[in-house]
């Protein structure tokens, strides 16, 4: 079981990469002259950001101010929106913060961490938060 984990680990984390490659990507408009365009859109734009968010909560290397940076960015983006899973968000990142500021080491928040990604990961699926998600299937 031990020797399936791995893989379905990196294939899971390699799907999610793809999916978040997808949804932000720019645009391909066809112009009258027959000749394409790149055109970023808001939504493209909104889901390069979540993006970026995304991967740096998954950063493991970072220094406590770097992690708390991320995590205020991660807050300040859920809180634009009154729904459980962003106050479930905010919350566990206050707690993050909070064990931080207290000098806990890495290993003893590692499933805190799991939890705020794969909530945050749950967030940028949803098209109500995240408009580009819509046209992803699954």
């Amino acid at each position: 079981d031990k020797l399936k984990a791995a893989p379905a680990k990196t294939n899971a984390s390699s799907a999610i990469a793809s999916s978040l490659a997808t949804m932000s990507q720019p645009k391909l408009w066809e112009m009258s002259d027959g000749s394409v365009k790149e055109v970023l859109t808001p939504y493209t734009s909104r889901a390069k950001e979540l993006a970026d968010l995304y991967h740096g909560l998954t950063l493991s290397n970072l220094r406590v101010d770097e992690r708390l940076d991320v995590l205020l960015h991660v807050k300040w983006t859920v809180r634009r929106f009154e729904a459980r899973l962003t106050r479930e968000i905010a919350e566990l990142i206050d707690r993050e913060a909070d064990l931080l500021n207290r000098g806990r080491p890495d290993r003893s928040l590692e499933g805190l961490r799991k939890r705020i990604v794969r909530a945050f990961l749950q967030f940028i699926k949803d098209p109500a938060y995240n408009p580009e998600a819509g046209g992803l299937a699954g």
